[in-house]
């Protein structure tokens, strides 16, 4: 099977669409099961600071990754967050959210230059947290009830993952700085 990584594109709404209301993708998003394809197409428009990614398989979108950041906010420009890595529940287990989730990592760190990325992910989500951890994303805290499902309500556990653009020598001299002021 080979997947391909690309931009989303308008032509993919009606496959989009298939993902997020795909019973396991909505159990592990925020979203309602009846989607309209207005509500889709304004999902994938990007603007200033939001990425969006695709994995396409055999001509079918199968998968998708968002991500936002703000890069016109001075003070938190370093900054940001995966808001959806989804996969169609026939093609879970097949390595494309890996795949998607590089591809995003390598965009912020390399290209975008971010310092940080961040997510939330459901606590009984137990393959998506490893698949964060394995891609350096730490647990930082724990949202109690932080959103409704059917049966009650899902904490959220807060990840973040740090990049190292800094050498030791770049690391060094923000320190005498630091004791200078």
């Amino acid at each position: 099977m080979s997947i391909e990584i690309r931009h989303v594109e308008a032509q993919d709404v009606s496959d989009i669409k298939r993902i997020l209301t795909d019973d396991s993708v909505m159990l592990g998003t925020m979203r309602l099961p009846h989607v309209a394809n207005a509500n889709v197409e304004a999902r994938i428009n990007t603007g200033l600071g939001n990425y969006k990614l695709v994995a396409e398989v055999d001509g079918s979108v199968v998968g998708i990754c968002f991500m936002s950041s703000t890069p016109d906010v001075p003070r938190h420009n370093h900054a940001g967050e995966i808001d959806l890595v989804a996969v169609r529940s026939d093609f879970q287990g097949k390595g494309i959210a890996k795949a998607l989730l590089g591809a995003m990592l390598d965009l912020c760190d390399n290209w975008l230059q971010l310092e940080r990325t961040g997510l939330l992910v459901w606590s009984d989500n137990t393959h998506a947290i490893e698949l964060y951890e394995a891609f350096g994303f730490e647990r930082e805290g724990v949202i109690r009830k932080y959103a409704r499902r059917p049966g009650g309500f899902v904490d959220a556990v807060m990840m973040g993952r740090l990049s190292d653009h800094h050498t030791a020598s770049d690391l060094r001299v923000g320190h005498q700085a630091n004791h200078s002021i």
